[in-house]
């Protein structure tokens, strides 16, 4: 009897050791690829990128984004990342941000072929942030459609350019250049400006003294085009003697 029961115990017990769940395989470790400090503000000065790391995880990329913005309308922004193997460009998913304030964000992008563990370096990044700030009207209807600032010199370093900004007001888009000379040397400018509904260059004006100064004025756009403007997506500029 007591032969019995001690086989029937071991029996049980056997099978409990047999139907016990396996433990869960532990996560792929993950390491460090490379850190990289941004410390720049997107065209429009809408957030301000500090600093991208990026790991490896098996076969995904990790990445965390440290930024901040100044106000808190909605946008999109993304990183394009090149490392030292896998394409030239690997984006990430875009990330949703409608606070200001310092933020954080994290994800992780799967690399075909697991070409991530051939990554030793971060090379480059590049953003991309899309979105509309809340428009503003001025007191004469002009609608704000936004503003790029460069604070540099030009190559030739006769003229500091400071910023560009425009507004819609019917079918015209109006635009206020702000520069500064160092000289009064003879030199012409004119200015490129990208929306989203299209792209325009004013006729060249001509600089002929020292100090601050500005340029104010209007393209008529073809077609009433500018009715449909929401931003301004980028802007440059030309300048040569004459």
């Amino acid at each position: 009897m007591k032969r019995l029961l001690l086989s029937q115990i071991l029996g049980l017990m056997l099978v409990s050791i047999l139907t016990a769940p396996a433990p869960a395989a532990a996560a792929p470790a993950k390491r460090l690829v490379g850190k990289m400090k941004i410390a720049a503000w997107d065209a429009r000065k809408e957030v301000f990128f500090e600093q991208v790391q990026v790991w490896r995880q098996g076969c995904d990329l990790v990445y965390r984004l440290h930024y901040r913005r100044a106000k808190g309308h909605p946008l999109k922004l993304r990183l394009l990342l090149e490392l030292n193997a896998g394409p030239a460009s690997t984006a990430t998913d875009w990330i949703l941000s409608s606070v200001a304030g310092k933020q954080t964000a994290e994800g992780k992008v799967a690399t075909p072929g697991c070409w991530i563990k051939k990554a030793r370096r971060l090379k480059k990044v590049n953003t991309e942030v899309m979105g509309v700030a809340p428009r503003r009207v001025s007191p004469d209807g002009r609608d704000f459609l936004g503003k790029v600032t460069f604070n540099r010199w030009g190559s030739s370093g006769d003229v500091y350019y400071r910023h560009i900004q425009i507004w819609r007001k019917g079918c015209a888009v109006h635009y206020q250049f702000l520069y500064k000379r160092h000289n009064a040397s003879r030199r012409r400018l004119k200015l490129r400006l990208v929306l989203d509904a299209g792209t325009l260059q004013t006729d060249w004006v001509r600089s002929e003294k020292k100090g601050w100064r500005e340029i104010v004025g209007y393209v008529e756009t073809p077609g009433c085009w500018a009715t449909n403007a929401k931003t301004l997506k980028t802007s440059g500029f030309e300048s040569e003697r004459y």
